[in-house]
């Protein structure tokens, strides 16, 4: 990792705003270690309380901060839900309709990657559920040094695969490009919006203030690169969730991934990555742009969650399995 991508980071209020010495202890706290749950059960505790209104806006790293503030909202996302049934994984989509939708993704992915980083082709679609070939083998552990090597890796090799004109075009057209150019920034501006809803225009405008430039280099990404979604099998990883497969910003996806990984691992994910990486452009500077990208749609999806559950019966959310 080049220098200075890492450390301690202060962060300025507003100005204006007063920002308490406990609250920026805490927020140090997390910015230099973001994994440590007691950190994190802290400073989510204290914002809560303080109903986010003395939020700093960090006169550095933006994207750790924005981080931050997504762990601190009172709930986290909710993951799909897979089940086992013998030798096969159904899982529970949203609807049929998005059921079919991310099976044409994986089958889309299955045309355009290489052998080694295709996903598993759906066996079939049964209602809302996605039905694919189980397959066994160990789950992502972040604090491990081999899992994170080897998933950093196989993130760059999927980024690196080529994209002709024609490609792009051709996804743009089936809307497989929910993290690049007009449609990533449509995303953001949107997930500002639920932020406004859910937690009041205080928080809304910091967030608004932070949206960053999202032009980049357009690459092949899986959509929702996480620990969660990766089996490491006998000789390969398998990716699950390939619904938001299409063009991507590569670095937000870098930073989502690292959101999983141990911060004392960053360093050795970074390195795997650009090992493989040929021409990645400033990786400071990328990455500290997808860190802010993935903080500002972590809170936003947050903010989506929350709003369902005042709007929706108990009984209409999926079953916990």
């Amino acid at each position: 990792m080049a220098a200075g991508m890492s450390g301690k980071t202060k962060c300025a209020p507003l100005a204006g705003q007063t920002v308490s010495a406990d609250f920026e202890d805490i927020l140090e706290r997390w910015l230099e270690s973001r994994s440590h749950g007691e950190a994190r059960e802290a400073f989510a505790a204290l914002v809560r309380e303080r109903s986010l209104t003395g939020f700093p806006l960090p006169s550095g790293d933006c994207g750790r901060w924005a981080e931050a503030f997504a762990a601190s909202l009172p709930v986290s996302p909710e993951h799909p839900h897979v089940r086992r049934h013998g030798n096969l994984a159904l899982k529970l989509c949203d609807s049929g309709e998005a059921a079919s939708k991310e099976a044409g993704a994986q089958d889309c992915a299955s045309t355009l990657l290489p052998a080694g980083l295709r996903p598993l082709r759906p066996v079939e679609i049964a209602g809302a559920f996605l039905v694919s070939r189980f397959v066994e083998g160990d789950s992502f552990d972040g604090r491990n040094r081999e899992h994170v090597r080897a998933a950093a890796a196989h993130l760059a090799r999927i980024h690196q695969t080529e994209i002709s004109p024609a490609m792009a075009s051709w996804l743009r057209r089936r809307g497989q490009c929910h993290y690049e150019g007009c449609a990533l920034r449509n995303r953001l501006q949107e997930e500002v919006g639920n932020v406004r809803l859910a937690f009041g225009e205080p928080s809304a405008a910091l967030l608004a203030e932070a949206l960053p430039d999202v032009q980049a280099e357009v690459v092949l990404g899986h959509g929702d690169y996480q620990g969660p979604n990766m089996v490491f099998g006998t000789d390969r990883i398998f990716l699950t969730d390939w619904g938001d497969f299409g063009l991507c910003h590569p670095w937000y996806e870098v930073a989502h991934f690292l959101w999983f990984v141990e911060e004392d691992m960053e360093d050795i994910a970074l390195e795997s990555y650009l090992d493989v990486r040929r021409h990645p452009g400033n990786a400071e500077k990328g990455l500290e742009k997808g860190r802010l990208i993935d903080g500002i749609i972590r809170a936003g999806s947050v903010a989506r969650m929350m709003l369902r559950r005042e709007t929706e019966p108990v009984s209409a959310l999926p079953p916990p399995w």
